[in-house]
């Protein structure tokens, strides 16, 4: 009997393979080197005009929501990051080297179901390896993206036998060994195969090789293959999951319930969002396709198309919620943000630059207060184009009657608008020539009962009712602020206060020796 490697090769060398652009082979070199600067790779993505435009469609999308529109593509490079580039670049080079495929009796191969599925297996698995701390989030995420690529494989390598097999899936036989039987390789065998050949990386190959094993087998694996063992498992669930379903994240991984319920929640619509803004086509399989079938998943449904209105009607009824999850994940980059910062300026930038996302604000800037001067002061980040004006307010808060001590010292969020009922305190109505917007909100800041100051922060009256819906990710933002400007003020005094020392100490010394 001939080995599998065997079978690769030989068809190898009689069928075109697909293989990776050599453009992309140096762009993966380049973002696995730490020591190429992550500018360089914008050259290399530069002579592949399709890459390009997608690396900057994608960082000016919804997804991202920024303020800012790049046009420059190293700009976009260097603020997406080499593992986005890389995933973004990897997704878009086998969608296109996959793209039109068709079976040789005419019948298109369901592309829109496998990508689907690809996508949420990268999803979930991005999920599961943020909840286990894994050093390597996007790794779980590729390794989710492409471990069920040995499907194309085979419906590359082997039409005829590859149409036959989906109607015997449909049947609810066995999968991995209907393809063994009827070809002599599986989809995790050709899988693994191709992506050792494209050179991608041993353990990504190992995910996809593994990932229909016996849970025996895969307990004793490195995690990156447990997470895409699990994450496949978590995409072919039914919609009604049983309290059985999550001891496989308690087994392979040490995952609790309201983990597992945390990965699953929104990973459909974090899906849809990703693939409106990468502009891939899915198609959403309608609930009978969703359960099992004998633990396996075909592309061809019982009636031979894939279910276009029930994509639709899941579009239709989940755009909020796909709106929300790109919210959630913007709101992880934040706090992702905040931890890494190790100054005031960062913190300021960060928390700009989320508002500005979040709610469309053309304005924001703080009034931290100064807790020996007894007062209100402006700031912003250097970036902020109000910078020079916001350094010199200055709002005294004995006695003040302005709204925006109210909102400091009664740790209350307040908006106004222009038309509606004003406050006629001077420093208010200053404010709102500085903020040169119809609407304003006053964003306070505390850290348990310190007071640390109030954001103002511009609005439209389009955003009005959106605003009113996000008190509490206002609250979430107003409180993480806070909470890093507090620890940032605590740093900067014990710094001074250690310095004091050393000059203490040192003159001593000098005493000593004179």
């Amino acid at each position: 009997m001939k080995s599998k490697e065997h079978i690769f090769s030989h068809v190898q060398g009689s069928l075109p393979l697909p293989s990776l652009p050599h453009i992309l082979i140096k762009l993966i070199d380049a973002c696995d080197d730490e020591d190429i600067p992550i500018s360089a790779v914008a050259p290399l993505i530069a002579k592949d005009t399709a890459l390009s435009s997608k690396v900057l469609r994608l960082v000016n999308s919804a997804y991202f929501g920024l303020h800012r529109t790049f046009s420059n593509l190293e700009q976009a490079v260097v603020y997406l990051g080499a593992a986005t580039v890389k995933n973004l670049s990897i997704t878009a080079s086998v969608q296109q080297v996959f793209k039109g495929i068709k079976n040789r009796n005419g019948d298109s191969f369901q592309i829109g179901s496998f990508w689907y599925h690809s996508l949420l297996c990268a999803t979930l698995g991005k999920r599961i390896a943020r909840e286990i701390n894994y050093t390597n989030i996007e790794e779980a995420y590729l390794a989710g993206l492409l471990h069920n690529i040995g499907h194309l494989v085979l419906f590359v390598m082997f039409p005829k036998e590859f149409t036959v097999l989906q109607e015997e899936l449909a049947a609810g036989v066995d999968q991995c060994a209907a393809e063994d039987r009827q070809i002599g390789i599986t989809h995790c065998e050709a899988g693994s195969m191709l992506l050792k050949e494209w050179n991608i990386g041993s353990l990504l190959a190992d995910a996809a090789l593994y990932h229909h094993d016996p849970v025996e087998h895969i307990q004793e694996g490195f995690p990156l293959v447990k997470i895409t063992f699990l994450a496949n498992w978590i995409s072919e669930l039914s919609e009604s999951e049983s309290d059985d379903d999550y001891l496989m994240g308690k087994n392979l991984l040490g995952l609790d319930k309201t983990q597992m319920e945390q990965v699953i929640t929104g990973a459909k619509e974090e899906v849809v969002a990703i693939a409106q803004d990468l502009e891939v086509n899915i198609r959403i399989p309608g609930a009978a396709s969703q359960r099992r079938k004998n633990g396996k998943r075909h592309y061809l449904p019982a009636d031979g198309r894939d279910r276009d209105d029930e994509t639709g009607l899941f579009l239709e009824k989940n755009q909020e919620l796909v709106r929300q999850v790109r919210k959630d994940s913007l709101l992880i980059g934040f706090l992702k943000s905040l931890v890494l910062t190790d100054s005031k300026n960062g913190i300021l930038a960060a928390t700009e630059e989320i508002i500005r996302i979040l709610f469309a604000s053309e304005t924001i800037f703080f009034l931290l207060y100064d807790s020996e001067a007894k007062r209100l002061t402006g700031h912003s980040s250097n970036e902020n184009r109000h910078r020079e004006l916001v350094r010199d307010l200055v709002l005294p808060v004995a006695n003040s009657t302005s709204l925006a001590f109210k909102s400091f010292s009664e740790n209350t969020i307040l908006t106004l608008f222009k038309d509606g009922e004003q406050s006629n305190n001077l420093a208010d109505i200053q404010l709102f020539n500085v903020i040169n917007s119809k609407g304003m909100i006053y964003l306070p800041m505390r850290v348990k009962q310190e007071r640390i100051g109030v954001i103002v922060i511009s609005i439209s009256e389009e955003k009005e009712r959106d605003v009113s819906r996000h008190h509490k990710q206002l609250q979430l933002i107003a409180e993480q602020t806070a909470i890093s400007l507090h620890l940032e003020d605590m740093g900067r005094k014990e710094e001074r206060k250690l310095q004091a020392e050393r000059m203490a100490t040192a003159s001593l010394a000098a005493r000593k020796v004179v």
